[in-house]
């Protein structure tokens, strides 16, 4: 059962928090949005240039409710890797960069899900 209900504001300080805790501060701002999602915990979802490969828009989905806070962060910094992978110019796989990230996880007690949600 999914108890853990998210809000805009917390998403935004937490995305803040978790920023600086695992990544060093890297992440410009990126959009959350909360939405119900049956399959899915969270997906980032970049828009690109078709010429120049830029990126034009990128937005971090996260589902509304989670089974605790900690599942909630957890799935926030794995779509925060993605977004790093893609402004540093990576495809978004679950590869050998991807996993670098795994002990950072485990340094600030979060779980570090590699596959989808």
């Amino acid at each position: 059962m999914n108890n853990y209900v998210i809000t805009k504001k917390e998403a935004n300080e937490d995305f803040i928090k978790l920023n600086m805790k695992l990544f060093s501060g890297k992440l410009p701002s990126i959009k959350i949005l909360i939405q119900e999602h049956e399959e899915l915990w969270g997906e980032c979802i970049s828009d690109f240039d078709v010429i120049t490969g830029d990126i034009k828009s990128m937005t971090i989905m996260i589902n509304t409710t989670y089974p605790d806070k900690k599942t909630y962060h957890s799935v926030l910094g794995h779509e925060m890797i993605h977004a790093l992978q893609y402004i540093e110019g990576r495809d978004g796989e679950h590869n050998e960069y991807f996993y670098s990230f795994e002990e950072k996880f485990k340094e600030n007690n979060l779980d570090f899900y590699d596959d989808s949600f």
